[in-house]
């Protein structure tokens, strides 16, 4: 074996360890759909769950990346109709977010009977899981095909860097509570779960995307592991003052209300003071000058009231 290929050889497990744990994960959000476990189907209580089809589609996902790493003549075929199966089933969502119609096919095996947070149709996959999973279909159909010419290594790691980067935007949109990364068009919502899942999966097409390529990394392992703490640390540090300026956003704008409700309530207060001074002058004195000012106060006390 050669320095590069005895150096290579510990990265030939990484698709079957990626694929196994989002075939676990998909499995676990199918039992607790069938059970009614929601602590399985969402990581954070009152969050976007992740649907009965995604779940599917990542089981089946996982599944072709670990297939397409068999030597059996049958592994690659399967592989490619399970890559089909995850286009169809993207395909269809994406028919509905642009239509705006719902067939209801999502709900063919469960009824999505949980709570409705970020989705627009009950058992409906947000439209970037949508868009996920179809260029996750073309990339593991590519892969289920012989290998073929250099091209091909790199519109496969293009399509592995997408699909990582549309998990990766909607895990930012969450760290910075910034609605646009997880919910695109404020369409339905992409979990937490889908979006770690997807970046595992496009990893794992980037790197079977280099291994294909026969490819060297130039820079040693301590280097990019270095290299992804500090931009995670970067990324995490401006989520969190991102997270803070709205946070001191929204405190100033209660702020701003309070005064605004202290203000009207001394304004009502007014306004009744003069319509007690109105109606009291008349009952004393019987001079109808005062009745102007006993009704001017009224309208204008209602309308401080329902401000």
């Amino acid at each position: 074996v050669s320095p590069i290929a005895a150096n290579r050889l510990p990265g030939r497990y990484l698709p079957w360890l990626v694929g196994g744990l989002v075939v676990v994960v998909g499995c676990l959000v199918v039992v607790g759909w069938g059970f009614g476990i929601h602590g399985l189907t969402c990581l954070l209580p009152g969050a976007a769950m992740m649907k009965m089809n995604a779940a599917i589609a990542f089981i089946l996902g996982g599944g072709a990346l670990c297939l397409v790493h068999v030597t059996a003549t049958w592994a690659r075929p399967l592989a490619r109709v399970m890559a089909l199966a995850i286009g169809a089933i993207a395909l269809c969502t994406l028919l509905e977010c642009l239509m705006g119609w719902n067939c209801r096919l999502d709900e063919w095996l469960v009824h999505d009977g949980g709570p409705q947070v970020g989705t627009m149709r009950p058992g409906s996959m947000a439209l970037n899981e949508a868009i996920g999973f179809t260029l996750l279909a073309v990339a593991l159909w590519m892969m289920g095909r012989a290998a073929g010419s250099p091209r091909r290594n790199w519109l496969l790691a293009c399509l592995g860097g997408s699909v990582v980067g549309i998990g990766f935007l909607a895990m930012l949109g969450y760290l910075a509570d910034f609605r646009a990364g997880y919910s695109w068009w404020n369409q339905a919502s992409m979990p937490i779960s889908s979006a770690l899942l997807f970046m595992l999966l496009g990893a794992g097409l980037l790197h079977c995307a280099w291994w294909q390529a026969k490819t060297r990394w130039w820079i040693g392992q301590r280097s990019t592991i270095s290299f992804v703490c500090v931009v995670a640390l970067l990324v995490a540090v401006a989520s969190h003052s991102n997270r803070s300026t709205q946070d001191l956003i929204e405190a100033a704008g209660v702020v701003k209300q309070t005064h605004e409700v202290i203000g009207k309530l001394h304004e009502l207060r007014s306004n009744l003071d003069e319509s007690q001074s109105g109606v009291r002058g008349y009952v004393i004195t019987g001079d109808e000058a005062f009745l102007p000012l006993a009704e001017r106060a009224g309208p204008a006390a209602r309308k401080n009231l329902d401000q």
